[in-house]
């Protein structure tokens, strides 16, 4: 398989799944193409053919994310087109991206375990660059993560004055 060739996974989501569930959700999958090499616009693609079918909300639009191979932390940022507020979205331990990946997302959890979490902890760097740089473009509604990714919100939320911070 070529890198390029990575579809995303149906997870489920529909049409008129609550925003910061179907944002949360699908985070995991964004991460699993930037991890294989898919651009944002390659990506959107496959998310308007989602919604196209009725498995993502319509007024979503994917405008930026992240993957950091270092720390494997990772971020979406979806457009809400009929308000102009963006939602963030944080992946947490995601366990489809190999055995490397697997370990830095558990290594994360154990480090965050022993050590506990501080914004300006390098494992946020590119999170924290992340935001700030959406924070010059978009109005920032909401932040929302699931697992570790929830733990992660919080802290960066926090950090960032984000008014709603949801997490599942």
């Amino acid at each position: 398989q070529l890198m390029s060739d990575y579809k995303l996974k149906d997870k489920g989501i529909q049409a008129n799944t609550e925003h910061t569930s179907a944002i949360s959700t699908i985070s995991y999958e964004v991460e699993n193409a930037l991890y294989n090499g898919l651009n944002t616009d390659q990506i959107n693609i496959q998310l308007r053919e989602f919604q196209k079918d009725g498995k993502f909300p319509s007024n979503l639009q994917l405008v930026e994310a992240f993957y950091d191979p270092k720390t494997s932390l990772s971020g979406v940022a979806f457009k809400d087109t009929t308000t102009g507020r963006v939602t963030i979205g944080m992946a947490g331990t995601n366990l489809d991206n190999g055995v490397i990946e697997k370990i830095k997302d558990l290594g994360a959890d154990a480090s965050i375990a022993f050590n506990g979490p501080a914004s300006s902890a390098n494992y946020f760097s590119q999170g924290n660059q992340f935001i700030a740089n959406l924070k010059e473009k978009y109005p920032i509604e909401a932040i929302t993560g699931h697992s570790k990714g929830g733990r992660d919100v919080v802290v960066l939320g926090v950090a960032h004055n984000i008014p709603t911070i949801i997490t599942y």
